[in-house]
């Protein structure tokens, strides 16, 4: 197995981790009338409190702010 493959199928990995979370934030998104990032702006910023749905919703971004970043140092890579 070359080392292209294995990067290939990690972007694959990645790219579907991306897509199930962003259906979590999208649900999010609509309940709140809010952006992902507009929210987690307000949310660092103390601005919403600390509702558990907030708390999860926090946690939800910020995967996938780090899912968006590996995704784009194997995209280098390849």
């Amino acid at each position: 197995v070359s080392l292209r493959n294995i990067l290939i199928e990690e972007i694959k990995s990645i790219e579907q981790q991306i897509r199930e979370i962003e259906f979590d934030l999208q649900a999010f998104e609509k309940q709140y009338q809010f952006s992902s990032q507009q929210f987690y702006q307000e949310f660092k910023d103390g601005k919403l409190g600390d509702r558990i749905d907030f708390v999860e919703w926090s946690a939800f971004y910020q995967m996938w702010c780090s899912l968006q970043e590996r995704l784009n140092l194997l995209k280098v890579q390849l």
